[in-house]
């Protein structure tokens, strides 16, 4: 019945746009007619059946805590930290627990021996070196650790961290061993690298969006809620497929991501969004803050925003 109703909506349409060709000009009734059907196709085609439109699978949970993270650092107002003495990724709301613990604990000992600043998870010391924490990530590397390759990616890819030299290329080969080991921010991070195309003195990859879109749809898919939002502003700019657009942008919204549900918003007051839609989207966006909410959390979430000055990311 419903395509039914579509297919009739689409032919009264074609056949107004006819009747009145004699005065528009064929070129102008042509045109219309084309985008009418564009509409129409491009509405039709957005599939709830599609892989790719289904909800996000669940978030990690962080292992102490046991409350849901994002998979991105920062999305959702949650920040997160590799451990990379024991391989886990902890919410910075129980690192900043544990460090005020042991605060509170060394002004209880006076004269005694100050406490160290711990792992949350397996209480080893910090680091003391970019040396030695290099090699705490190359021990998690031999263990086949994804997130150990990603970390080292992201330290050949900007040259900031450990020492490492900038290296696009070895950056690479590290992000897409960690996708197959199944990093879901790896395969984000190779979709950037297509995206960018940054291809400098024979270093990095070349400009491909087929790629870059290939690899954002498997990080999406995975639940990664800044690819998933990406993907939205490819298909609302790039693409100029609005509805599809709308589609990444509620599932992301729906995962907690705040500048997805104002994409949301937009499409509502734009009708692309239906009323149902936009409510559907904001009771879950707000059952998910509520359910990744914690004092700590929000605590550190202010830390960074007032440090780092973060806009947009949550």
């Amino acid at each position: 019945m419903k395509e039914f109703l579509q297919r009739t909506i689409l032919l009264l349409g074609l056949h107004m746009i006819t009747k009145y060709s004699q005065r528009l000009g064929y070129a102008i009734s042509t045109l219309l007619v084309v985008c009418f059907a564009i509409r129409y196709h491009i509405k039709k085609n957005v599939s709830d059946d599609d892989p790719l439109f289904q909800d996000s699978p669940p978030k990690i949970d962080c292992p102490i805590c046991f409350l849901p993270m994002p998979y991105n650092s920062g999305a959702c107002g949650v920040h997160t930290s590799y451990q990379s003495c024991c391989g886990k990724i902890i919410c910075c709301g129980c690192v900043q627990a544990s460090r005020d613990e042991i605060k509170r604990r060394n002004k209880e000992r006076s004269k005694k021996k100050k406490m160290e600043d711990l792992c949350p998870f397996c209480r080893t010391p910090p680091s003391n070196s970019d040396k030695e924490e290099v090699k705490r990530i190359e021990k998690r590397i031999k263990l086949n650790d994804a997130e150990a390759f990603l970390r080292f990616g992201n330290g050949y890819n900007y040259g900031i961290h450990w020492g490492l030299p900038k290296n696009r290329n070895k950056a690479f080969e590290l992000y897409t061993q960690a996708a197959k080991l199944g990093s879901i921010e790896a395969q984000d991070q190779i979709a950037k690298a297509y995206k960018t195309g940054a291809y400098v003195f024979g270093q990095g990859v070349k400009w491909d969006m087929t790629k870059a879109q290939y690899h954002m749809e498997l990080a999406a898919k995975g639940g990664h809620e800044i690819a998933r939002h990406n993907l939205g502003l490819m298909e609302k700019g790039f693409n100029g497929n609005i509805y599809l657009a709308m589609k990444h942008f509620m599932i992301a919204a729906s995962s907690g991501l705040e500048m997805s549900l104002k994409e949301v918003g937009e499409g509502h007051k734009a009708g692309y969004v239906t009323k149902d839609e936009y409510t559907k989207t904001l009771r879950a966006y707000q059952n998910v803050r509520e359910e990744m909410k914690s004092e700590q959390r929000t605590k550190v979430a202010e830390l960074y925003s007032s440090t780092y000055k973060i806009v947009g990311r949550n």
